[in-house]
């Protein structure tokens, strides 16, 4: 019996030593402990009008942690840098959900409060967070991010440069209700000049008994114009969780595109025994995205001309607008993004521009070869499939409600294979409209693309888009055209009819014209004198500027965005 107990004592030994040295870092089926599920760009705010601004580095509910100390780790065979800093919790935010957001780091890491491990990740370059509540405590906190050197997701990062340990992306503490607004989904279409909403709203408690709540939301335009609302009621359990949908038509919505990047405003707010506990906002534009038969990318059934940049931007977001601006006015539609996915500023910059992007998830496996045999190139190792599946749902779920990305890329340089295959398929049960494509590879899991095509498209998007044509043969019928390819002409066509200094009628009419499409109107001219000459004067307008490509256009005199003027001279 001796013998017997040393020899299962001797055995448990080895098996706890065996585990000790495979730490989750070195096992590929160990992505993450501890995270969140991975989200939209979720800021909680005290106000509507805090929520409209978006301001959020100034919402009261928002503490950016800065400030870290480097130092090299190493315990064992473990090596790394640590970083570390302090947080203070504000008294207010004690009955409130602290959620730690690390917006990137350069390879997988640890999150260390008070001395106690949260968790970890080997998917590093993308926005993971963190529940502190039950890690911190009022007044002074510490924090730690411990990144390594060695760890099994490497594989698929063995084509990008060596990077040193840091800290790359924003870190804030984010306070959120019991009951709070976990993320947000937002689909939008066109049909005609009609706009499609569908909106999901995930509700989550912390709660240990039911509460109902309430869900509203708002439309608001870019006008400042609140144009679609409504409110839904939702019972959550213990700890539950639960999704409050809803769907809108509505008339004479702007577009999204490179032509004309109009950015409405949702703002979503929950309430509970009739007082708002928080308010959360998108900026979202409104497009239909498909794939036509010809493997070209259409917008709003329109083809779409894409011209591409590759392009690796700088932590200087200034920089990054103004090298953005610069691409645009070089007729660039595209931007494929070099290196990993970016922050949420970047994506911000290129909604407010109107520059697409193709999202790529972080996997570069350039140097492990294209053999599809076992030790070969990660990408056909089923081993793996966890970190290319959490990787390709952080990348969709951290950009998916911006306009602007236009479709997205499984990887960098890789070799096709097992895990690229179940990752195509995952992507496209969630995205029903954005392509999904794998450069080199004609297989099935890529979404191929008639780039030719779509390259020798023209160029649409010029500041003069609106012409206004005379019918000779029939005096006062007017020919409005839109030579956009994306862009509906929603405004007021205003005229004046006047027989030397003398005005014989003017009137305003509303105007609306799909794109590429032409719309006839007829001027009234019962007052003009039989043989006398006369002049009209058309004038096609939209009031107040509605993006930053409208801002220095032309004006008529109520300070409205003057799309067209012209004056024709005609006898009865």
């Amino acid at each position: 019996m001796t013998k017997k107990l040393y020899a299962l004592a001797l055995t448990l030994m080895c098996v706890l030593a065996a585990s000790a040295q495979q730490r989750w870092y070195n096992s590929a089926d160990s992505v993450s402990q501890g995270a969140q599920p991975p989200r939209g760009d979720v800021v909680s705010y005290a106000s509507a009008d805090d929520a409209v601004r978006k301001t959020y580095h100034k919402s009261q509910y928002l503490v950016p942690i800065e400030d870290f100390k480097y130092s090299d780790y190493r315990n064992g065979a473990e090596s790394g840098g640590s970083f570390t800093t302090t947080y203070k919790l504000p008294f207010k935010w004690l009955d409130r959900q602290l959620i730690l957001h690390v917006g990137k780091v350069s390879a997988a890491y640890e999150v260390w409060a008070n001395g106690r491990r949260v968790g970890y990740t080997q998917t590093a370059s993308t926005p993971v967070e963190w529940d502190l509540t039950g890690f911190s405590v009022e007044d002074n906190n510490s924090l730690e991010i411990r990144v390594f050197d060695d760890y099994s997701a490497r594989a698929l990062e063995n084509g990008r440069a060596e990077r040193k340990a840091a800290i790359e992306g924003e870190v804030y503490l984010l306070a959120q209700p019991k009951v709070r607004v976990r993320d947000v989904s937002v689909a939008t279409e066109m049909s005609g000049t009609d706009g499609l909403l569908s909106l999901g709203v995930i509700l989550k408690s912390h709660l240990l008994n039911d509460k109902e709540y309430k869900v509203w939301y708002e439309l608001i335009s870019p006008r400042g114009e609140v144009v679609a609302a409504d409110n839904r009621s939702v019972t959550l359990g213990m700890r539950g969780e639960d999704t409050v949908t809803f769907f809108r038509r509505m008339p004479d919505i702007m577009t999204w595109s490179h032509e004309q990047p109009c950015l409405y405003t949702l703002v979503v707010k929950t309430q509970y025994e009739g007082r708002f506990k928080e308010y959360v906002s998108f900026n979202i534009g409104f497009r239909t995205i498909a794939l036509d038969e010809n493997h070209v990318v259409t917008l709003n059934g329109v083809p779409l001309r894409i011209i591409t940049r590759d392009y690796a931007p700088s932590g200087d977001l200034s920089q990054v607008a103004r090298e953005i601006a610069a691409m645009r006015d070089q007729g660039v539609t595209m931007l494929n993004v070099m290196g990993a996915p970016q922050s949420r500023s970047f994506y911000d910059v290129c909604d407010s521009l109107g520059m697409y992007v193709c999202a790529s998830v972080d996997v570069d496996t350039r140097n492990g070869g294209g053999s599809r045999a076992l030790g070969g190139n990660p990408s056909n190792d089923p081993a793996m499939w966890p970190h290319y599946k959490e990787r390709t749902l952080a990348l969709y779920h951290s950009t998916k409600n911006y306009p602007c990305v236009l479709m997205y890329s499984l990887a960098a340089n890789p070799a096709n294979g097992y895990n690229l295959y179940e990752s195509y398929r995952m992507l496209k049960g969630l995205e029903k409209a954005r392509p999904v494509v794998l450069n080199g590879t004609d297989e099935w899991n890529n979404d191929s693309l008639n780039m030719r095509r779509m390259t020798n498209l023209r160029r649409t998007n010029l500041k003069y888009w609106v012409a206004l044509l005379n019918d000779t043969a029939t005096p006062g019928r007017i020919t409005v055209a839109n030579t956009r390819h994306y862009t509906p002409l929603i405004g007021q066509l205003r005229y004046t009819v006047s027989v030397g200094r003398k005005v014989i009628t003017s009137g305003t009419m509303p105007i609306r014209v799909l794109p590429k499409s032409d719309a006839v109107v007829e001027i009234p001219l019962g007052g003009v004198p039989r043989g006398r000459l006369f002049d009209m004067e058309i004038e096609v307008v939209r009031p107040a500027p509605i993006d930053k490509y409208e801002v220095d256009a032309d004006r008529s005199q109520d300070g409205s965005v003057r799309l067209a003027r012209k004056v024709f001279k005609g006898v009865l």
